[in-house]
């Protein structure tokens, strides 16, 4: 399996839609699909570290929900630990979870917090606040995902 430089991101909003928390990191992934699933699982990483009851899960990577429901299937996929990774951390029994499919111009956020991580160094970066840059794509996602105005 080969590896390059890929980023991810995530944010986790409250229940009004605010900034709660993000995260940029940089990984050795085999693919985009790898980066993908590696954000993911620190995400929910993340979130199990959390005093949280409830979690929705949006991501625009259609690929990880169809592997995610054939997990069994995908013991030979250069994937396979990352997938089994995924799968046990929305299993988990002390936090309702929801896992959905959006659009991708509904997670630009996400993809800005990716882009950023790809001009660290190897690592984690967590955000406590919306990054400066990133205020426009947070607020438009806001919009779209809650057909609402954000202040």
């Amino acid at each position: 399996m080969s590896s390059e430089k890929g980023g991810g991101g995530g944010v986790f909003r409250n229940v009004q839609g605010k900034w709660y928390f993000g995260y940029s990191s940089k990984y050795n992934a085999p693919s985009a699909l790898g980066a993908e699933l590696y954000a993911l699982r620190e995400g929910l990483n993340f979130a199990h570290a959390m005093p949280l009851k409830y979690l929705e899960v949006d991501t625009d990577a259609q690929e990880i929900k169809s592997l995610l429901n054939r997990e069994g299937d995908n013991m030979n996929h250069e994937l396979s630990g990352l997938i089994i990774d995924v799968a046990r951390a929305l299993s988990n029994k002390n936090m309702v979870i929801v896992f959905s499919i959006i659009p991708r111009e509904l997670n630009s956020v996400a993809h800005y917090l990716a882009k950023y991580a790809m001009i660290m160094g190897l690592g984690h970066t967590p955000h406590y606040a919306c990054l400066t840059n990133a205020v426009a794509a947070f607020k438009e996602d806001m919009r779209a995902l809650y057909a609402a105005p954000i202040d």
